[in-house]
This record gives C-alpha cells, sequence and structure tokens, in this order.
C-alpha cells in the first residue's frame, strides 16, 4: 500500500536532514546514495512517485549536489 503524501514528506525531511552527514561519510559517492535513499522513498510513493522524485531532486539541488532544474516559462 502507497504511503500518504504526509509520510512520504516525513521519510523527504529525514532525508534532507540526513544529507550533511552523508556528505561526510560518503564523500564521493553520497550523490549515488542520495539518490538511492530517495528512489527507495519513490517506491512506497505509488500515485505520488513524480512528486517524490522531483522532491529528491530538489534536495540534491539546495545541496548543491546537481544544478537545479531549470523552471518552465
Amino acid at each position: 500500500m502507497p504511503l500518504s503524501r504526509d509520510d512520504l514528506a516525513k521519510l523527504l525531511a529525514n532525508l534532507d536532514a540526513a544529507v550533511p552527514g552523508m556528505l561526510q561519510i560518503h564523500d564521493g559517492e553520497a550523490l549515488e546514495a542520495i539518490a538511492c535513499m530517495g528512489e527507495d522513498i519513490a517506491d512506497q510513493a505509488g500515485h505520488e512517485r513524480s512528486w517524490v522524485e522531483d522532491q529528491v531532486e530538489a534536495i540534491m539541488a539546495r545541496h548543491g549536489l546537481i544544478d537545479p532544474a531549470p523552471r518552465e516559462a
């Protein structure tokens, strides 16, 4: 059964909070580790999967791991 958006948001907040520590622990492999954790959350999202994927991308961009996606005009 897919998780609710509230439950997904809690998992995403935990992921966001964990990123600084993951950057220290995983060093050069942090992006892959964070993406893997994001994929695990997305797998629990059901029809909210694309929303979760967008949130994971935003987390990675916020922490400087990827360039932010360009905004559509």
